[in-house]
């Protein structure tokens, strides 16, 4: 028997905006400048106010009442020099118990610069008593948003029920998504949550997650192919670089496979 170990040079799946796939190179464009922000704004409307194309004070927790309704700010704090935003998507995580989102408004950073539109909006529908409020957005139009830029990808109200027990809720942001006009993932370098502070004194955000690497990003891991013919599905984006991996026409990042010959 012969053991073959393969190693697949990653042809990153990137989610484009409209939700659908695209293959990319898998070495995410390291050419922006600085560092990319995706988070959650509290507290919007505290002085000063933030815009569709301008942040103000970002606030990571708001103090609210059962019952009440606050609107909240999912942004950006810079879309890079040379880069142009053309869409985006996000999992927006709430407790499904205490929170409910009861409208959404995309037509922010994105629809800023002349020519925006037409529009294509995947988001899940509002009132969201899910407590995973999918959005993904994208402009077909010849404005895209060129960097440098910041602003507020979107915003929702969020409503807590008249019987939610007091604490502090988290927001939280996932499988955040940058796109451009060609479909090219713009890297998001930090990803920051929110909190609401439900008839309880203000605390602070809880600290995101990395996501993992795929199961078999390293050598040492390889998944076992059983037998042919042979599929796989698995959400690369998150594979990772080792000194030893193959040359693809470059370094970059890979997934490993064994198999064993009959």
């Amino acid at each position: 028997m012969k053991v073959i170990l393969l190693a697949i040079c990653v042809l990153t799946m990137v989610a484009v905006p409209l939700g659908t796939w695209m293959v990319g190179n898998g070495e995410t464009d390291a050419q922006a400048q600085g560092q990319v922000t995706v988070g959650i704004d509290a507290d919007p409307s505290a002085s000063p106010a933030n815009t569709a194309d301008s942040l103000g004070s970002i606030e990571s927790c708001i103090e609210v009442a059962a019952g009440q309704a606050v609107d909240i700010d999912v942004f950006v704090d810079e879309v890079p020099e040379g880069r142009e935003l053309a869409g985006f998507s996000y999992n927006l995580g709430f407790d499904s118990e205490r929170l409910t989102v009861t409208a959404q408004d995309h037509m922010m950073l994105l629809n800023v610069a002349p020519g925006s539109g037409p529009f294509v909006d995947l988001s899940d529908p509002v009132p969201d008593e899910s407590g995973s409020h999918f959005v993904a957005v994208a402009d077909f139009g010849t404005g895209d948003e060129a960097g440098p830029i910041a602003g507020v990808l979107g915003r929702y109200t969020i409503e807590v029920t008249a019987a939610a027990a007091p604490g502090l809720v988290p927001l939280t942001l996932e499988d955040v998504v940058l796109g451009d006009p060609e479909a090219t993932e713009i890297p998001v370098d930090a990803v920051t949550w929110g909190v609401v502070a439900i008839d309880v004194p203000c605390g602070p955000p809880p600290t995101p997650t990395p996501p993992a690497p795929p199961p078999n990003d390293d050598f040492d891991n390889a998944a076992v192919i059983a037998g042919l013919p042979f599929v796989d599905l698995i959400d690369t984006r998150r594979a990772t670089t080792a000194a030893d991996d193959p040359d693809c026409a470059g370094r970059g990042p890979t997934v490993w496979y064994s198999f064993t010959a009959p």
